[in-house]
């Protein structure tokens, strides 16, 4: 994200990084979490950047959890969207959430689920250190996995009840049929994190364009000599 807002600023375009909810400098401000599909945040974001530039277009862009964020926002507010929101961008968005837990319990990829647990634990305990009242885990349960962790915290605390729920009302890609902004979707069908089979099943409105690189894993998109000075072809 710092990589392509460099980028851009460097030929003029002015860039927002949205931090979500208790991360980066976002810490520390809200009580409750993120999770994805917080597309009301996002909308807020929008509507502030509207404030101070009235007379910019403006395009969205989410990586990975935020490409998820998007599509959702994109789709569930098509009618009521920003009047500045001109086109957006998802790249390797997890539009179905559930696909992407189990994918994250087998084989090799369950050391990306610990690793990953670990950091919101982690994370966890800084926000309680910055705001005391804020949501805690139960100390007596520890999650194994990502599965665990938003089943024992993220969906009770945030009113879903269930995992299975959460993923069900927040995975974007019952929405994408619904939107109506010009949009990329930009993913890998070599992902380890986002199983490619999900794109073959989902339903795209006539705004949006599905690009399934060969490869490029999670967010790489590294290419040989393709004319880009780094060989970062996705930028």
């Amino acid at each position: 994200m710092q990589r392509i807002a460099r980028k851009l600023n460097h030929r003029g375009v002015r860039t927002f990084r949205m931090d979500l909810r208790g991360c980066g400098a976002g810490a520390g401000l809200a009580r409750m979490p993120y999770h994805s599909g917080r597309s009301e945040d996002a909308v807020a974001a929008l509507a502030r950047i509207a404030e101070l530039c009235p007379a910019s277009p403006a395009t969205l862009i989410g990586f990975s959890l935020g490409g998820n964020i998007t599509l959702k926002l994109l789709g569930e507010s098509a009618r009521s969207l920003p009047s500045q929101l001109d086109r957006a961008v998802a790249v390797c968005p997890p539009v179905d959430l559930l696909t992407c837990v189990k994918s994250l319990a087998r084989g090799v990829n369950r050391l990306y689920d610990r690793h990953f647990v670990g950091l919101l634990s982690q994370q966890l305990d800084l926000q309680r250190q910055l705001i005391p009242d804020a949501p805690r885990l139960d100390a007596r349960h520890r999650p194994r996995g990502v599965f665990d962790f938003d089943e024992m915290f993220t969906a009770p605390v945030c009113g879903f009840g269930t995992a299975l729920n959460y993923y069900r009302l927040c995975s974007s890609a019952q929405f994408v049929p619904e939107i109506r902004v010009p949009t990329l979707l930009l993913a890998a069908a070599d992902d380890p994190l986002v199983p490619r089979q999900m794109f073959a099943d989902l339903r795209l409105s006539d705004e949006v364009t599905l690009n399934l690189a060969p490869s490029g894993g999670h967010l790489g998109f590294i290419g040989r000599n393709n004319g880009d000075p780094d060989r970062r072809w996705m930028d």
